[in-house]
């Protein structure tokens, strides 16, 4: 069998394998489809939680969750307050050995493009650019924005008065008119969690200094109406940073701020960054779209992306230089628009953003790839599962609201996220692989749609073993740990050991009882109208073993819902927002906000055409060719399999087996 000489390995966030056969079969992924006849293809289980950061550092480690302790989203350290935890996507938590790593022990290098839980660089000889997980306030200084005459919740309003005040302004055959608008919108909390994008107000009084104040012309040059708009930081049209007319975009714009919007990652604690007499000015760039403007110049909405740093993504740091002259800069999670974008049904904006984002990786790897020597070529993409989180429901049949024409149009624009990556993996396949390079192309999960809440807080609290109380000073919900013996997370329940934890009230002796007591209540949830209980399985952490969650940052018990019901309403930070009284009042299973999820679920399931399972392509040296399996594949297994066709140990925490059944013999 011949040994690859390089390995390029591309990651699809949330590419349901259900959807990539789908697609394949109807001839819309030529790329991939091209990758599965020369190669291997099959079905990726993704290990519990079945999320973003786990699977990721699983893929890259071949380690289960409890060896390398990147344990969800959020990670609960050992001694410390059980509610507080920290944000996974930082390499400094991961416990395990990465591919890279054993790569560079024995001479080999990596460049790595956007892998999560890459951030900080682990290796010296590399290249590493970002690396934590999707929306990461790291690389931002500002979440996009939209601006509009007829603003809705969350937009800022423009209103256009007439002026005269304009230097070198073009000639306007209707009264010029002009509007202000904020660059940096400092009034919002924005995080990315396992239940999508969220945005919460910050309070005046801890704000940062005001934004910066952009000035926008408005003009009507052919004598049929306004319509055109120039951007500028000051009336003069000379200076101006964007000239538009209606669906275009302007160039990025590369500016200063002297603010940095306080931002808050998977619901860790927030940090408030604001400027200072003595705080260096922040480089961003950004980008507008001129999304609608009517002649009368009544209706006008315009688009501003994620305002993105300018430095501080790359190692070595000399790299992103290098990348602003041949590239540009580093554009994180394009695909992550603002809540009102999708309200606006504005998914035009989003599929022209994955372009981006798409062509910047593609140019990115061909550039870093041609200029330095390498071995192991890591890239990822989070496309997939943005638009699982807003569009799976809609084109799901059992959805109570099921629309066929509704589903129709999102059948359309899955397909589009789909072809745009195949583009992606087209691409670097053409730029960087030769013969000698072996090809992977993986996903981290899969997606189910949610149709029901389902809380086991409930349980808990009916049986006496999970308290809130209101607290006096600030009327907030808060846990009352004098009479907490059991705290649900996401997806698991920590009981509150005395002796390991700072408000432990459990005696070690009674340890086992009040675990079966909380298992027991969480079996005892029921759905009113179906009478079913929501919960698939709740097994104990000395069972949980069979599934790789082992560890101390591994919770007492871990339960997973059956396909369709979803906690993503209520964890621990949404719960806190809540009045007690409504907690008090809340039923087992009721309606959900959330349309999609995969973390609460086991690897294995299913709801209609839609699946948990992630996707598993190989095609290089030493792979079988046209080799559909029928074994099931773990996301563990993935580097083992690596290594063993790239001839380099596997890396030192490694559990995953070699996917032998595709590799020749």
């Amino acid at each position: 069998m011949s040994l690859a000489k390089k390995v390029i390995m591309i990651g699809l966030d949330g590419a349901i394998y259900d959807f990539v056969e789908k697609f394949s079969s109807e001839g819309k992924l030529p790329n991939l489809t091209k990758l599965v006849k020369n190669g291997a293809f099959g079905r990726l289980l993704p290990v519990p939680p079945c999320d973003t950061p786990t699977n990721w550092t699983s893929l890259s480690t071949g380690a289960w969750t409890g060896t390398h302790g990147i344990t969800g989203f959020n990670v609960h350290l050992p001694g410390e307050p059980l509610d507080k935890v920290h944000s996974s996507c930082d390499s400094r938590l991961c416990m395990a050995e990465h591919v890279w790593d054993v790569a560079e022990r024995v001479g080999k290098k990596s460049i790595i493009l956007n892998w999560p839980v890459s951030w900080p660089p682990t290796i010296k000889k590399g290249i590493v650019i970002a690396g934590t997980g999707p929306a990461d306030p790291l690389w931002r200084l500002d979440y996009a924005s939209t601006y509009a005459t007829d603003a809705l919740k969350g937009e800022n309003q423009v209103v256009f008065v007439e002026t005269g005040d304009w230097k070198n302004a073009p000639k306007s055959h209707s009264p010029p008119l002009e509007a202000t608008i904020p660059i940096i919108t400092a009034d919002k909390i924005v995080r990315w969690t396992e239940s999508g994008l969220e945005v919460e107000e910050i309070p005046s009084k801890e704000r940062g200094k005001k934004s910066p104040i952009y000035k926008i012309l408005v003009v009507d040059s052919k004598g049929k109406g306004y319509d055109t708009v120039i951007i500028s930081k000051e009336r003069n049209a000379s200076k101006s940073m964007a000239v538009l007319k209606p669906g275009e975009w302007s160039d990025w714009i590369n500016d200063a701020f002297s603010i940095r919007v306080p931002l808050v990652y998977h619901g860790a604690e927030v940090t408030l960054t604001k400027a200072t007499k003595t705080e260096p000015e922040y480089r961003g760039v950004f980008r507008f779209k001129l999304v609608e403007f009517s002649p009368n110049a009544k209706k006008f909405i315009l688009y501003r992306t994620d305002i993105f740093t300018a430095k501080g993504w790359a190692y070595p740091e000399e790299v992103a230089k290098e990348l602003e002259q041949n590239v540009g800069l580093y554009t994180d999670s394009l695909e992550i628009v603002p809540r009102i974008a999708i309200d606006r049904d504005l998914w035009q904006i989003w599929h022209e953003q994955v372009r981006f984002q798409v062509d910047w990786l593609v140019r990115a790897a061909e550039f870093l790839t041609k200029r330095y020597d390498w071995d192991l070529l890591f890239v990822q993409i989070h496309v997939q599962d943005t638009i699982n989180h807003e569009l799976l429901y809609k084109i799901f049949e059992g959805s109570p609201t099921y629309n066929k024409k509704e589903a129709d149009e999102g059948w359309k624009d899955f397909e589009k996220s789909y072809k745009n990556v195949d583009e992606l993996v087209g691409r670097i396949v053409e730029k960087c692989a030769d013969d000698e390079t072996l090809v992977v192309v993986v996903s981290d999960h899969g997606a189910l749609p949610a149709l029901k809440r389902a809380w086991p807080g409930v349980a808990l609290i009916r049986e006496g073993l999970l308290a809130y109380k209101e607290d006096p000073k600030t009327g907030k919900t808060v846990i009352d740990w004098s009479k907490t013996k059991a705290m649900p997370w996401l997806m698991n329940v920590w009981i509150n050991l005395k002796g390991r934890d700072p408000h432990g009230i459990v005696d070690p002796e009674d340890y086992d009882e009040v675990v079966s007591q909380a298992i027991k209540a969480i079996y005892s949830m029921r759905d009113p109208e179906t009478g079913d209980c929501p919960v698939a399985l709740a097994l104990r952490k000395e069972d949980a073993q069979i599934l790789g969650l082992w560890g101390e940052r591994v919770a007492d018990i871990y339960y997973f819902f059956k396909p369709g019901y979803t906690e993503g309403d209520l964890h621990r930070h949404k719960i806190l927002n809540r009045p007690l009284s409504e907690i008090l009042d809340m039923k087992d299973v009721g309606e959900t906000k959330m349309k999609y999820q995969h973390v609460h679920y086991l690897p294995t399931a299913k709801l209609g055409i839609c699946s948990d399972s992630g996707i598993f392509v190989m095609s290089g040296p030493g792979v079988k060719k046209g080799y559909h399996m029928q074994r099931l594949v773990w996301t563990v297994d993935v580097t083992p399999t690596i290594c063993y066709l790239l001839g380099i140990p596997a890396p030192a925490q490694a559990e995953g087996k070699v996917i032998r059944n595709a590799c020749e013999k």
